[in-house]
């Protein structure tokens, strides 16, 4: 395998940090909670982590492996790759796919998280204190509806990212990591206490928590392949351009698995906040969850001006650490194709991006009654990337690992003396993986949903 041009993460752990950062995202928040409530508390969970052990494990290692084979951008990493395996060159569209995901995702992410800094100043003003269900609607909705301020945000939250990515992987990514992601952490742990001694969580766990497996179903089962395929950040580059930095004496198993798991803690001490704050029969899932219903829960007289600083504090850190790695791929494809700097890569490359978002930040304002096939442009960029492109680009790399690489170039990429690792991984990637992504896509048609309603007329 060829050497790094960027060089190598300084550590294992620091690498584990990285990841973290990157997998841990919104969805965490404003999704998985609410679905495990909806699908049957801890049998939904148990349904969810072994989905992803069995198909986003997998799929996370097989990114990190190619990408540290490549040593390049997906583009002309997927072409050598190809090459190499004396297999079609049309391979290479993998690489734009993934690239395109990881384009489309940043641009709407950097809308909704701008937004948190705007929640950051009203927190610290005391503007969310005394909200009532209809303000605390209006707040929110009056931020989305103005053009000008979510513009402004949008701006300096892609600033933000731009400063770190163009600092490279050890002065910017590590450094970023080292601090924000245990910063998030304790943020986190330090809202679920208040959640907790406000004694008024037994309802919400139980929701959560308890276990139901009658209600999980075949809808629960989608959603729980559905979640654990999307929050690993797998088919939109991010985690092949951050194998590219791996040694090549890194085993990989174990950091896989480390990500894994703090990404479930982390969305579990999420579900832990949102239900020990929200009342249960009104908790949603998305952006007014994190937007309206979180600031209306925490607008008691007694709540500290502390408690939502420190809640949209770390959901910027959660936004920032995510679109870090969004970033990275785009910024080193700009950087090897035309030869420039890494300052001018990102800032070129970060510049792009803020454009296409305005098409989602407009959506919630000027374009809001643009609504093609019923959905907002926002809607479409969001069902274009998650629905159709990165599953598809995921299928793809499956495929080439498993059925069109020589078995001796993916053993030479796994890097290690496991065997058996090995072995168990291309089974994986071979079966179980291929047809959980064959099923997420069929899903997303609606098929299976209208397959069901006929069967139980």
């Amino acid at each position: 395998m060829r050497a790094s041009s960027y060089g190598y993460w300084s550590s294992t752990p620091a690498f584990v940090l990285v990841a973290t950062g990157v997998v841990v995202g919104l969805g965490n928040i404003w999704r998985l909670p609410a679905l495990a409530a909806e699908y049957g508390g801890s049998a939904f969970l148990l349904v969810y982590v072994l989905l992803l052990l069995l198909v986003g494990l997998p799929l996370l290692i097989g990114e990190w492996v190619i990408g540290r084979w490549m040593r390049s951008n997906v583009v002309w990493g997927f072409r050598h790759l190809a090459k190499t395996a004396k297999a079609s060159r049309w391979w290479e569209g993998l690489g734009w796919m993934a690239l395109v995901s990881a384009a489309l995702v940043l641009s709407y992410f950097t809308v909704v998280a701008g937004w948190s800094i705007g929640y950051i100043f009203r927190a610290a003003s005391g503007s969310l204190a005394g909200l009532d269900a209809g303000s605390a609607s209006d707040t929110f909705f009056a931020l989305a509806a103005d053009a000008e301020r979510s513009l402004a945000w949008h701006t300096v939250f892609m600033a933000a990212v731009v400063m770190v990515v163009a600092h490279g992987i050890h002065m910017g990514l590590e450094r970023a990591a080292r601090l924000l992601v245990p910063v998030m952490f304790a943020l986190l742990i330090g809202l679920v206490a208040y959640g907790l001694l406000r004694g008024e969580a037994s309802v919400g766990l139980d929701a959560m928590f308890g276990f139901r497996p009658a209600a999980v179903g075949i809808n629960g089962l989608f959603a729980a392949l559905s979640q654990a395929f999307f929050t690993l950040s797998i088919g939109l580059a991010v985690m092949l351009a951050l194998g590219s930095y791996l040694p090549n004496n890194t085993r990989l198993i174990g950091p896989a698995v480390a990500v894994v798991l703090l990404d479930v803690l982390f969305a579990v001490l999420a579900g832990v906040m949102i239900y020990a704050l929200v009342p249960t029969d009104n908790v949603k899932s998305g952006a007014l969850l994190l937007f309206e219903q979180l600031p209306l829960a925490l607008a008691v007289a007694d709540t500290p001006i502390a408690v939502p600083l420190a809640l949209y504090t770390m959901l910027l850190l959660v936004g920032l650490t995510s679109a870090l790695g969004l970033l990275e791929p785009v910024t080193i494809r700009v950087m090897e194709r035309f030869n420039v700097s890494r300052v001018f890569s990102a800032t070129s490359a970060a510049l792009i991006i803020w454009f296409v978002g305005l098409l989602s930040l407009l959506s919630f304002n000027h374009l809001a009654d643009m609504t093609p096939g019923g959905r907002t442009i926002a809607e479409w960029i969001l069902a274009l990337a998650g629905q159709v492109v990165m599953p598809l680009g995921a299928l793809g790399l499956c495929i080439f690992i498993s059925r069109v690489a020589p078995t001796s170039l993916m053993r030479e990429a796994w890097g290690d003396s496991d065997a058996g690792g090995f072995r168990l991984w291309i089974w994986a990637l071979r079966y179980p993986v291929r047809v959980a992504l064959i099923l997420l896509m069929i899903d997303a048609t609606g098929l299976i949903d209208r397959l069901l309603a006929f069967w139980a007329s």
